[in-house]
């Protein structure tokens, strides 16, 4: 009976932290929503030329796939940024998605741009499947200050630093030998091309920051259900923010790093129960901040919001159909054209062929064998299986967007990366 209580004490903590990060969310929604947008407004505007250039789906190097960015959802997050209380009430400017749809026949950017040219109430109208959005929280307040592009320099500084802190508090933590391995694996999503795109960005901040705290916090956190705790709010915040395409990575990333500080467990058992406790906090505090939407767009907005939400699952995890119509794309596909994605990334291409050359090499001149321990292989196998899974049961949204999702892969090519450098280490 003791045992029962404390469980589910346990799971009370864990479903209570995205409901009171939803309520706070909430509150910091209102607060930026109630501030004057006429600022907002001559900085979108004068954002349009770079985006009317670079139109939906701009990619950076065009020969290169993988660097394509989403104008069409940072278009959208702008259009939504213009909008505060007196245009559309509290509930639907702060939770409904508000945006200036002057015409459903045009794109993103477009309709942007034609908003900003002639707005107009009645075409304000809510993005249903893209509502309660966490990210004007940080957004509106920029537009404060500066327009897309000055916000892209922005971005690109401050994920720098944050790249540059992590790795001298890996250095703190006497863990340089996996610094190397780290950021080769970041070099694979391209981050300039994350720079560049608000939609990018947010996950990488979910991604790395919850890394930061660890690796300045681990000695508090490893003590009780204190990482359950921390994993959840990860999840909170991760759609909190609205990470659609790749959010998995703010759980894999994150798990590398504590069982980089925390070491891997001995048993199959252990890494095990570890890997899927974490996951299933991730996850609680994912599904929770979602339903937590969900529930609260339903009593203030539209009831039939969760209807409409899962046939929205539903049909991203259909198979996609051949551009004629003729058939379905199996659901490997969704895996291979991601696959293909990636590997036209030569550059980290030609980098983790050196990487692993290199450690090869050098346990050969040493004469030793890799010491690879079967709960390593277990966690790669695990971290490749999570991923793996995602491609499979969403596979229509998959493979329309393997631009884009192609860099959740940096789950299982971390795991490599930093198991090798392991392995290696053993052998000396």
């Amino acid at each position: 009976m003791r045992i029962c209580k404390t469980h589910f004490s346990v799971l009370c903590k864990l479903v209570s932290i995205p409901i009171l990060s939803g309520v706070a969310g909430i509150l910091l929604l209102a607060i930026v929503f109630a501030l004057p947008t006429g600022r907002m407004w001559k900085n979108v505007k004068r954002s349009l030329p770079v985006l009317s250039q670079e139109h939906d789906y701009f990619s950076v190097t065009p020969s290169f796939p993988g660097t394509t960015l989403d104008n069409f959802s940072d278009a959208m997050y702008l259009n939504q940024a213009l909008v505060g209380m007196k245009d559309a009430g509290f509930w639907k400017s702060v939770l409904g998605g508000c945006q200036y749809d002057v015409d459903t026949r045009l794109q993103q950017t477009e309709n942007l741009a034609a908003a900003c040219a002639a707005p107009r109430r009645e075409s304000l109208k809510q993005r249903s499947l893209r509502f309660f959005n966490g990210y004007q929280a940080v957004l509106k307040p920029l537009l404060l200050l500066g327009d897309l592009s000055s916000i892209r320099q922005l971005n690109l500084l401050f994920q720098f630093v944050l790249l540059v802190w992590l790795c001298l508090l890996m250095h703190k933590r006497h863990l340089d030998d996996y610094i190397p391995p780290f950021v080769l694996s970041i070099l694979f999503i391209n981050p300039a091309s994350v720079a560049l795109c608000m939609a990018f960005s947010g996950f990488y901040y979910c991604m790395i920051i919850p890394c930061i705290v660890m690796l300045i916090a681990n000695d508090r956190l490893k003590s009780g259900i204190a990482y359950w705790l921390f994993f959840d709010f990860v999840g909170a915040c991760t759609f909190y923010f609205n990470m659609n395409y790749f959010q998995l990575v703010t759980f894999g990333v994150p798990l590398i790093f504590y069982f980089m500080l925390n070491g891997v467990p001995d048993s199959a058992r252990g890494l095990l129960w570890t890997s899927v406790s974490l996951f299933a906090s991730w996850f609680i505090g994912y599904a929770g901040m979602m339903i937590f939407k969900w529930l609260v767009y339903a009593v203030t907005i539209d009831s039939c919001v969760f209807a409409e939400m899962i046939s929205n699952a539903l049909f991203r995890a259909s198979v996609a159909k051949n551009p004629d119509g003729t058939g379905s794309i199996p659901r490997i596909m969704g895996i291979v054209s991601n696959l293909i994605v990636a590997l036209q990334n030569y550059w980290w291409c030609f980098g983790e062929l050196i990487f692993v050359l290199y450690w090869m090499v050098k346990c050969f001149r040493k004469q030793t064998r890799l010491k690879i321990s079967r709960t390593d292989l277990y966690l790669f196998l695990f971290m490749s299986l999570i991923v793996a899974g995602r491609l499979l049961i969403f596979a229509n949204h998959v493979y329309i967007h393997c631009y884009y999702m192609y860099r959740i892969l940096l789950i299982p090519i971390l795991t490599f990366n930093i198991l090798l450098v392991k392995a290696c280490r053993k052998s000396d």
